[in-house]
Order: C-alpha cells, then sequence, then structure tokens
C-alpha cells in the first residue's frame, strides 16, 4: 500500500470523489485534506487548486455538521477570490461554490441575513459570468426562496420561487436541479 503523502494528486482527486460520491465523506476528507497539503505546500494558499480543494473540504465539513471548519475553509477561497480578482473561468465558479457554501453555513447558525446576502451574490456573479443556464443558478435560487420563506419573507420568497417557474418554462423541462436546496 502507498502511503497517501506519496499519491499524485491526479491519484488523490480521483480518491476523493470515488469516496465522495459513495458519501463516505470522512474517508474523501482525508484524501481533500492530504490534495490540500499538497497543493499548498506547492503552489500557495492563493492557487485555484489550492481553493479548489478548500472548496472541498469546506463542503465535506458542512455535510458533517463542523461548521468552523466549514467556514474557515469557504473564507480562504471568498478572501482569495474577493483580493485578486480570479480568473472569469475557474476563480469565479469556485467563489460562486464558496459563497454558496458560506451561506447554508450562514443559514445554519441563524444568521438568515447574511446568508440572503452571499446567495444573492452568487446569483448575481452566475448571472453575470455564466446565465442562467448554469448548472449552479436553479439551486441559488430555491435557496433564496427558502432563506426568504424562514425570515418570513414571503413577498421575495415567491418571486424567486416565479424565477424558478421563468426557467421551468423556458427550458421546456424540469431539471433535477431544482431539487437542490438548503
Amino acid at each position: 500500500i502507498v502511503p497517501t503523502y506519496r499519491l499524485s494528486m491526479e491519484q488523490l482527486d480521483s480518491a476523493f470523489y470515488h469516496h465522495y460520491s459513495q458519501s463516505a465523506y470522512q474517508e474523501a476528507l482525508h484524501f481533500a485534506m492530504v490534495a490540500y497539503q499538497k497543493a499548498l505546500n506547492r503552489e500557495g494558499g492563493d492557487n485555484p487548486i489550492t481553493l479548489q480543494y478548500a472548496n472541498h473540504l469546506g463542503d465535506l465539513y458542512l455535510k458533517q455538521g463542523i461548521l468552523d471548519s466549514a467556514q474557515l475553509y469557504v473564507d480562504q477561497t471568498i478572501d482569495v477570490y474577493q483580493k485578486q480578482k480570479l480568473d472569469q473561468s475557474t476563480g469565479t465558479e469556485l467563489y460562486i461554490f464558496a459563497l454558496i457554501t458560506r451561506s447554508v453555513i450562514l443559514q445554519r447558525r441563524g444568521l438568515a441575513d447574511q446568508a440572503i446576502q452571499d446567495m444573492e451574490k452568487a446569483k448575481e456573479i452566475t448571472v453575470r459570468s455564466f446565465g442562467q443556464d448554469h448548472s449552479y443558478y436553479i439551486p441559488i435560487i430555491n435557496n433564496l426562496a427558502a432563506l426568504h420563506r424562514q425570515q418570513f419573507g414571503f413577498e421575495a420568497a415567491l418571486f424567486h420561487l416565479g424565477e424558478a417557474k421563468d426557467w421551468i418554462d423556458q427550458q421546456g423541462k424540469i431539471d433535477e436541479r431544482i431539487y437542490v436546496g438548503l
């Protein structure tokens, strides 16, 4: 058996995705952490590969309810993006994913107003950078509706549900992305 630290980034990436797809989050966390440390040591903290694994770690910690660790990693991506304005493709998607993840963390901490701000920002960047056909768009709208509903902002919730309906009408079909949410 090869020690984990000797695996290539491709092998670590493959092992991470394999375990993640099987909902084996502890194992996925292990491979993501090794890949993150390896990328951090080789590329530094502001490299897109390092930030990708920071996002993976944030997501995995969130799935396990470890909110402090989750927020630490997604905040790293958000901070770097805001300081450096990473490129439009990889950097923007990393930033959007980090905003979505932090929004869920904030919602679980009872900070719905801040969660709404992050989700609104994620929506604005998604539409501006990729349009409404991007895979994040519908989950963002559904999450916004759920956040507003939790805050008794029924008008805003209905507005976002109307956006989702308009998207369905334009697409002519219901997409599985509709059902992803808080």
